[in-house]
């Protein structure tokens, strides 16, 4: 709850207002994602759900972005120094991730290689739903493995 105090002609009045109110006069509404429930459910971790939103929506500092900003003038995947690092090549077309992704993969017994970052979306949704205990694990594991990615990317970035 939120309280906003006023004076008006030396009254004071309080005005009393839920919080989400108060988000909802304030942010900018964006159309509803297909694989929202794959990222927030009652078991989620929220700092890996936070990246794994974020790495969806192609919105992550990758060296790519920092190029087209100006911040950097190298590109290079941090994790295998083959390709530019973006979002499709760093979670899903870097050799390190590539390893990652298969053990993830063969440990939830599903026989694929992963894919590009829009078919990954799809395969997210027809793949995530419903509350089973194999549903929760399989949406766990997707969120922590993006998140240590991302982590190792960094840690090798900044803290060399």
């Amino acid at each position: 709850m939120f309280m906003l105090l006023t004076q008006l002609s030396g009254t004071c009045i309080i005005v009393v207002f839920p919080t989400k109110t108060a988000w909802e006069a304030i942010r900018t509404k964006g159309p509803i994602v297909p694989w929202h429930k794959a990222i927030w459910f009652p078991r989620s971790v929220p700092r890996w759900a936070i990246i794994l939103w974020i790495a969806l929506l192609g919105r992550l500092s990758t060296k790519d972005r920092l190029l087209a900003w100006g911040v950097t003038s190298d590109d290079v995947c941090t994790l295998c120094g083959a390709d530019h690092e973006s979002h499709d090549h760093l979670f899903f077309g870097c050799q390190y991730a590539s390893r990652i992704w298969s053990h993830f993969f063969h440990l939830n017994g599903v026989n694929r290689h992963g894919l590009k970052l829009r078919d990954e979306e799809a395969w997210i949704v027809q793949h995530s739903g419903g509350s089973s205990m194999k549903n929760t694990i399989y949406k766990l594991s997707l969120a922590a493995v993006v998140y240590n990615i991302w982590r190792e990317r960094n840690g090798r970035i900044f803290k060399g």
